[in-house]
């Protein structure tokens, strides 16, 4: 279960203005069974949406930003060199058991949420680029901005999901289009019985939207 009750106040809060360039894109992770290590890490090097699709920007919070957001298909592999999957491809996103209808819903709902108690503004839905996580701006690695996929992450009842802080390529270089991505476990029991899908959108796309995880037990994070 989630140890988390609410939303968070606010969004887009954490960070301090660091340089431009950066290397890595960090994700955070859910996992319900893992040390309190594991449950609380944070984004070493903030970074947020800008105003506008394929926008963003390192540290500092001068304005509120926007994001795009679609659904990957079946057959995506990672082409960022940041995460293998242990060279696993993405399933059709109705593998979590679910319509996909039912999960635009809850994806939808969840960057709504997160709007509401921010400046942040939910986009919209676009077609995927239907290219690897990860691949470049060329061939429409950055369609949308938050790609949310079901892979293969490392079985049951372990990680459930994880997302990585915004970013472009102008900021993290080859391979930055993974940023804002959500990739969700594929063996998960999701739904009744199961992990709350919803929840855990909720959860992750806090992270796609620049924040960490958190030690308040009332907070989503």
């Amino acid at each position: 279960m989630l140890k988390c009750k609410s939303l968070c106040s606010t969004v887009l809060s954490v960070g301090v203005l660091m340089s431009a360039m950066v290397t890595t894109a960090n994700a955070g992770y859910l996992n319900p069974n893992g040390p309190q290590s594991d449950e609380y890490t944070y984004f070493t090097t903030p970074t947020a949406w800008d105003p506008g699709a394929n926008t963003a920007r390192v540290g500092g919070f001068p304005a509120e930003g926007g994001a795009t957001w679609s659904i990957m298909g079946a057959g995506l592999s990672d082409a960022s060199g940041f995460d293998s999957h242990s060279n696993a491809a993405t399933s059709d996103i109705t593998s979590l058991g679910f319509t996909q209808n039912a999960v635009e819903a809850m994806v939808d709902n969840a960057l709504n949420a997160w709007a509401s108690v921010s400046g942040f503004s939910n986009l919209g839905q676009v077609a995927d680029g239907n290219v690897g996580m990860g691949a470049s701006e060329l061939v429409g690695g950055q369609l949308g901005d938050i790609r949310i996929g079901a892979i293969y992450i490392d079985g049951s009842s372990n990680v459930l999901a994880h997302a990585y802080q915004p970013g472009t390529e102008a900021i993290f270089g080859a391979g930055g289009t993974i940023t804002g991505d959500v990739h969700l476990d594929k063996d998960e029991n999701w739904g009744t019985g199961g992990f709350d899908l919803s929840a855990v959108l909720v959860h992750e796309l806090g992270h796609s939207l620049g924040l960490g995880h958190s030690t308040d037990v009332n907070s989503i994070m």
